[in-house]
């Protein structure tokens, strides 16, 4: 071969090296900007919803905010040390929590159970003497009682120097699963989903297990399988329909515990046609609450008829119109479902729908942000962006998660002996008395 075609050869082999590793570049640059939309929406819709949580009624919400309710960062700012910015609720406190250690997990390779042990003590640290050195903003995030309750619990336990046992946040002081149906597990399951994306039993087992560090109901667990998978499959590039489904398969596995609690519900087969009334009279697994609510989506129901005009409650907590109101951890997911598959590609939207409801709007917001941000990579439209809380530390987690991915290979072993850690959390946090929250 002469010297001139050895050197074409060598040229194209070069320009179609270059080409592919283009080409490989883009997916991961695609993974960055859905990692980012997840993160920044979701603490966009928390930021916003915090204005509007505690405004029961969407007449009450366009009486004091206008027509439109909340739109805009520019509404929910505060003035702080110096600085003008829109501050988010315990949501995305908790999610960056959890964030955090499922990014040290991922580099460490360790197991749910030690990821898990690494949340209940910062759960704990947060609610502990040191909160607000951790949280300067502590008494504006509207903590939950339940969170607020376990972590106390959590802090005995750690006092008595029980923390060195074995799943040793499940003997925390008070625990009653029936009683722990709320959904302050879920909003802070989906970053999982990111972390850890490709391997759904582990989003779906290590999920469970952070709900039941405060929210041991399996509803709870349930509905944060349910979450951080279905942002898994969001940012794999899934279509809606494909979010759905896995979102309803992770809430299967938790079926028959939930039975143990929900008495008046019953599985439903996969065609049927599930009603508002069933809600409003408990008769929905999650699973099947996800359904509802993607095909309230499907026919085109509008978001106070699903999402409802009021927060009034029965004495069973749920909407007498039988509203995702998203108290409750199943209502939550579902709401959030359905503002995704009414919304799919409009993130401005599904937020700002999410936003001006009269429930748990700040969760059902962020939720929905997650989820529409992971599915579409595209952030909340707003000239007030840059007043987000800590918005430049919130970009930074995108490249974490993006670099330097946990083989699933890798990823598989950590499930190693899990599978009956997770049956016998199970086992032990469903014992209780039969009653919902």
């Amino acid at each position: 071969m002469n010297r001139s075609i050895r050197y074409i050869l060598l040229l194209l082999i070069a320009v179609k090296a270059s080409n592919a590793a283009e080409t490989a570049q883009e997916p991961r640059d695609i993974l960055r900007d859905r990692a980012n939309a997840a993160i920044l929406n979701a603490a966009i819709g928390d930021a916003l919803g915090r204005i509007t949580e505690f405004v029961d009624t969407t007449k009450k919400i366009c009486a004091q905010l206008g027509d439109s309710g909340v739109t805009s960062l520019a509404q929910a700012t505060i003035y702080h040390h110096g600085k003008t910015i829109a501050p988010y609720t315990d949501d995305t406190v908790m999610a960056r929590i959890v964030l955090d250690i499922a990014l040290q997990g991922r580099t460490a390779h360790a197991s749910i159970q030690t990821m898990t042990n690494n949340l209940a003590h910062a759960f704990a640290r947060l609610f502990g003497p040191e909160r607000y050195s951790i949280d300067p903003l502590f008494e504006l995030r509207a903590h939950g009682l339940r969170n607020t309750g376990s972590a106390e619990a959590l802090n005995a336990l750690i006092a008595q120097k029980k923390d060195l046992q074995n799943d040793w946040w499940l003997s925390r002081k008070g625990i009653n699963p029936a009683a722990e149906g709320g959904c302050g597990s879920v909003m802070r399951a989906w970053p999982i989903g990111l972390v850890f994306t490709g391997d759904d039993q582990l989003i779906i087992d290590f999920a469970a297990a952070q709900s039941a560090i405060t929210h041991a109901h399996p509803l709870a667990m349930a509905a944060s399988a349910a979450m951080a998978l279905g942002t898994a499959y969001a940012y794999q590039g899934k279509s809606v329909d494909e979010i759905m489904q896995a979102m309803i398969r992770a809430a299967e596995q938790f079926d028959a515990q939930e039975l143990r609690y929900k008495t008046d519900a019953r599985k439903r087969p996969a065609d049927a046609q599930l009603t508002a009334a069933m809600i409003a009279r408990n008769q929905l697994l999650t699973s099947d609450m996800i359904r509802y609510a993607y095909q309230a989506a499907q026919e085109g129901k509008l978001p106070e008829e699903v999402l409802g005009t009021d927060n009034i409650q029965q004495p069973n907590y749920r909407s007498p119109n039988g509203f995702l109101l998203g108290w409750a951890a199943d209502e939550a997911v579902a709401g959030a479902v359905y503002l995704l598959a009414r919304n799919r590609d409009n993130v401005r939207q599904a937020i700002v729908e999410g936003v001006n409801s009269p429930g748990d709007s700040d969760s059902l917001a962020s939720l929905a942000g997650a989820l529409v941000g992971a599915h579409t990579g595209n952030v909340y439209p707003d000239d007030a962006l840059d007043r987000l809380e800590n918005i430049d530390a919130l970009k930074l987690y995108a490249d974490q998660i993006v670099n330097n991915t946990l083989p699933t290979t890798i990823r598989r072993k950590l499930l190693i002996n899990q599978h009956d850690d997770r049956r016998a959390m199970i086992k032990r946090s469903t014992v209780g008395q039969r009653r919902i929250r």
